[in-house]
């Protein structure tokens, strides 16, 4: 099962991916999805709702406001 962020003309929308369609869930995003409870799957694999096309849809982040940001840095002698 695959998830994704829309832009909608509402705002953002945590969508479940479904071949060339997308499924709007009620949340705001994936990261709020995720920080519903331990039954995330469950909830976002049931939800029902209008459909949009995949194709023309506005992708957003998944996560537009992480609590964290990893980043990895690398030393080598000619830098």
């Amino acid at each position: 099962m695959r998830f994704t962020t829309v832009r909608t003309a509402d705002g953002t929308s945590a969508a479940r991916v479904e071949g060339e369609e997308l499924v709007p869930l009620p949340y705001a995003d994936v990261g709020e999805l995720l920080a519903s409870g331990a039954d995330w799957q469950e909830r976002g694999g049931s939800a029902t709702g209008e459909r949009m096309s995949l194709e023309g849809a506005d992708l957003a982040p998944l996560v537009p406001r992480p609590e964290k940001i990893f980043c990895v840095g690398l030393n080598y002698r000619d830098h």
